[in-house]
C-alpha cells in the first residue's frame, strides 16, 4: 500500500549529497553513486527551500503567487519534484 505524503511534511537534504547553485540553475552529485542531477530554476527554488526547512504546501503557494500559476498545478509540480528526489534518494522525511 502507498503511503499518501502529508502537503505539510518537511524533507531535509541527504548528506550524501553535494550540490552547488549555477547562476539560476543547480546541480547535484550523489557522492555514493557518482551520480549527477541538474535543477531548473524553479527546481532550484524548490530544493534550497526544502533545505531550509520549508514544506511543500508553502513553497507550492510560494511559487504559484510569484509565477502565477493556479495553485493546484504549483502544488502537483511540486510534489512530482518532490517524489523524484525521494526516489533519487536526495532528499528524506525530516523528523
Amino acid at each position: 500500500m502507498k503511503t499518501r505524503k502529508s502537503p505539510s511534511q518537511k524533507y531535509r537534504h541527504m548528506p550524501h549529497v553535494a550540490w552547488r547553485r549555477v547562476e539560476e540553475e543547480s546541480v547535484l552529485l550523489n557522492v555514493d553513486t557518482s551520480e549527477y542531477y541538474s535543477l531548473d530554476p524553479v527546481g532550484t527554488q524548490v530544493w534550497e527551500r526544502l533545505g531550509k526547512g520549508e514544506d511543500a504546501e508553502r513553497i507550492a503557494a510560494s511559487l504559484a503567487g510569484d509565477y502565477g500559476v493556479p495553485a493546484a498545478r504549483a502544488a502537483a509540480d511540486v510534489r512530482a519534484l518532490i517524489s523524484d528526489l525521494l526516489r533519487e534518494k536526495l532528499i528524506h522525511p525530516a523528523d
